[in-house]
């Protein structure tokens, strides 16, 4: 009864939506939801691998649009944290491991696409409003009401890029399987962690970073340790659908889209810098590092 009702608090829209910039509810506060969050994927981790079932396919993925988004990548984001904690009963992996074509390709991926979306979308709405509205109240009331429409889309997809690069960690996803798995679904997520690197907010191209340097450093190991380990590799391609020389062409491809992305954000590094922005410049270099080692070890290796 405690749990379900911890669940109905953490997945209510009412609650959860702001009603004014001073009349707000504690539960409109994203560390307040996303601790009943964390509680929540806690206690389906430690019930084992049905409850983590039953709390994945029988209640996000058929019911992922009418649930709160934040609500929905905060959980899968602690989901994966806990199958690799001290609670995590036997078989909580092969659990994820099973569930992760739904959860990418149905959840993670539409939740991040939609957030990118609109967070550019209120970006315009923001920069239109305050060249139009012409009373001073108005316009501060229109830009505090923009701000935070703006920040809680940017927390999504900040939520939902952590929750992917956790569940990678977990299940060791290189980017060659994580784009597989996508595919099935018709999900392009390589262009969605491209359209990341362009955020404005810090925390999504921190967290776009941080998936990087995991997925690629997943790959780089895959390929140093191919002699060393040969059935771990034959494993772990057989797993991602490619042989070997497929899945290599795969990588290559996906590498140079990577590093384009990245080139291009030499243009906006020097225009961030320029006006004292340097946590974004920061992750921007995160990422730039994580792709820049990958391709060199590849060119070396060859």
């Amino acid at each position: 009864r405690v749990m379900g009702r911890i669940a109905a608090l953490a997945f209510d829209f009412s609650i959860l939506k702001p009603k004014g910039e001073y009349n707000q509810s504690a539960f409109t506060n994203p560390t307040v939801v996303e601790g009943l969050c964390r509680i929540i994927a806690a206690n389906s981790i430690s019930s084992g691998p049905q409850a983590v079932n039953q709390l994945s396919l029988g209640w996000i993925v058929p019911s992922v649009e009418n649930l709160p988004p934040f609500s929905v990548a905060a959980v899968l984001l602690h989901l994966g944290i806990y199958a690799m904690g001290n609670i995590a009963p036997a078989g909580s992996g092969e659990t994820l491991r099973h569930l992760a074509p739904s959860i990418f390709g149905q959840v993670l991926g539409p939740l991040l696409e939609e957030a990118l979306r609109e967070s550019d979308s209120q970006k315009d709405e923001a920069t239109e409003e305050k060249d139009n509205v012409a009373m001073e109240t108005s316009v501060q009331s229109a830009k505090h009401e923009l701000r935070s429409a703006c920040s809680s889309y940017h927390r999504v997809a900040a939520l939902a890029v952590c929750a992917m690069e956790r569940w990678c960690s977990v299940l060791e996803l290189d980017v060659v399987q994580l784009k597989c798995i996508c595919d099935e679904s018709k999900t392009d997520i390589i262009s969605m962690i491209t359209d990341s690197l362009y955020s404005d907010a810090e925390v999504v191209v921190d967290s776009t970073a941080e998936l990087l340097e995991t997925i690629l450093q997943s790959n780089q190991f895959t390929k140093s340790n191919l002699k060393d380990e040969p059935s771990r590799e034959c494993s772990r391609v057989e797993k991602s659908g490619f042989d070997k020389e497929t899945n290599e062409k795969e990588r290559d491809a996906i590498l140079s889209e990577l590093a384009c992305a990245v080139g291009l954000q030499r243009f906006r590094f020097i225009g961030r810098q320029t006006t004292g922005d340097t946590a974004v410049c920061r992750c921007l270099v995160r990422a730039a590092a994580a792709v820049a080692v990958t391709c060199n070890s590849l060119l070396s290796s060859e």
